[in-house]
């Protein structure tokens, strides 16, 4: 009994001194450390006590983005121009090159020189004209009286090459020393008419030629090839069907110099390599409705296709790995046109189109990622044309609800990272 009390008596002396059972206190220099210690640790309480707690402004600006001090993306909440999602697209110089001429469905090229050739019906003259530059004035001639509906493609001697509507079939314009040359490029037969041309130079220099044979209740594509003079075909589809109601192609000439087309057949889109006598054919995206395809090549050789859904009024994007096709959403909420394509030395797509809602001239690309819009012009209306030149810079062709013919080209971005994503000016 009293050793178990004067363990007891042990357990309460050491608690009371801030010890415990089993704990022997130090001594000399372990002693001096130990209260060290315990002062250091109370100098960081109470410097703790008195620091104030961390704060931020979640949006001091205003503009719906959380500011990146308090872990959100707005990277300046001082400026309500500046977070994610804004447009960081760069600046544009804009020219009339026709005014009033009652410009309609401008189709642009560049030579090997970077020059614009701007080629558009003018309503005003009736006339197929075209437009380029001579020092800092735009220059306009006719090319043909009545044309309409004109494609354009320069070869590889410079020599312009233009495809049109006439009452009369297609015609072919060419730019020569002494002006521009027309003679009869294919004639319709009784009832029929001849539409939609779209071109291409193919791997052998040679002018290719794409367009819709329309009668009554059908369409059906044919080809052409000119080498002097002009041979012309239905498209070979590849073991696809024949459906009566084939829609306006587009034609491109891949890396190799093979010459393709997409089209809208019954609504489907479509694609044909013109290769040989065996073309090779697939449906990019069955059941789309789609409608006003646009075609070019990636520098890898893939196809990139840009069109409209017709069901939900909205703008895709189909990309070819050279095995299969993906699809993906451009825009859903603006009732975009027929819209341009242009594919940069990166890779990168760029997309001209108007909202059919308010007339807007609206440019998209993915250079950066994800798509990021810009509103160009309140006032495109009557067809889009884009290019991209050797140094990479933007060029671009249409009219515009006042009838002016317009070009806009790209001059570089103004050095703020205006979307947040870590890179100025895209």
């Amino acid at each position: 009994m009293s050793a178990r009390l004067a363990s007891l008596g042990l357990a309460a002396l050491l608690a009371s001194c801030g010890g415990k059972a089993g704990y022997v206190p130090p001594t000399g220099e372990d002693a001096a450390a130990a209260d060290a210690d315990a002062g250091d640790d109370a100098a960081s309480a109470d410097a703790s006590a008195d620091a104030e707690p961390p704060t931020c402004t979640v949006d001091e600006d205003g503009d719906r983005s959380t500011s990146a001090d308090c872990g959100g993306r707005d990277c300046d909440d001082g400026d309500p121009s500046i977070r994610p999602g804004a447009d960081d697209p760069g600046e544009w110089t804009f020219e009339t090159v026709d005014a009033g001429g009652w410009a309609l469905g401008p189709s642009l090229a560049l030579d090997r020189a970077g020059e614009v050739h701007l080629v558009y019906e003018n309503l005003s003259e009736g006339t197929l004209s075209h437009a380029t530059k001579a020092g800092d004035e735009w220059v306009v001639e006719a090319i043909e009286a009545g044309g309409r509906g004109a494609a354009l493609a320069i070869d590889g001697e410079g020599v312009l090459h233009v495809l049109h509507e006439s009452d009369d079939g297609l015609r072919h314009a060419r730019l020569g020393a002494e002006g521009w040359a027309s003679d009869d490029a294919a004639r319709p037969a009784e009832g029929h008419r001849l539409a939609q041309p779209s071109l291409a130079i193919d791997g052998d220099g040679r002018l290719r030629l794409a367009f819709r044979d329309v009668a009554a209740g059908s369409s059906a594509l044919h080809l052409g090839t000119w080498d002097g003079d002009w041979t012309i075909a239905p498209l070979a589809r590849g073991g696809l069907a024949d459906p009566p109601d084939d829609g306006a192609p587009s034609l491109a000439a891949d890396a190799e110099g093979t010459v393709h087309v997409v089209f809208t057949s019954g609504g489907e889109l479509r694609h044909v390599a013109l290769v040989g006598d065996e073309p090779v054919a697939d449906a990019i995206a069955p059941g789309a409705d789609a409608s006003a395809p646009r075609l070019a090549f990636d520098p890898s050789g893939n196809a990139v296709v840009a069109y409209r859904n017709e069901t939900d009024r909205s703008l895709w994007i189909a990309r070819s790995d050279g095995e299969t096709w993906a699809v993906e959403t451009v825009d859903a909420r603006n009732d975009p046109g027929q819209p341009a394509l242009a594919v940069d030395r990166q890779g990168a797509i760029h997309l001209l189109y108007h909202a059919a809602g308010n007339f807007d001239l609206r440019y998209a690309t993915n250079a950066f990622g994800d798509w990021v819009f810009q509103t160009v012009d309140r006032s495109g209306e009557a067809g889009t044309a884009i290019a991209i030149d050797g140094d990479g810079a933007i060029q671009m062709g249409f009219a515009t609800t006042d009838s002016d013919l317009r070009f806009a080209g790209h001059v570089g971005g103004d050095g703020i990272d205006q979307d947040c994503s870590g890179k100025i000016d895209g």
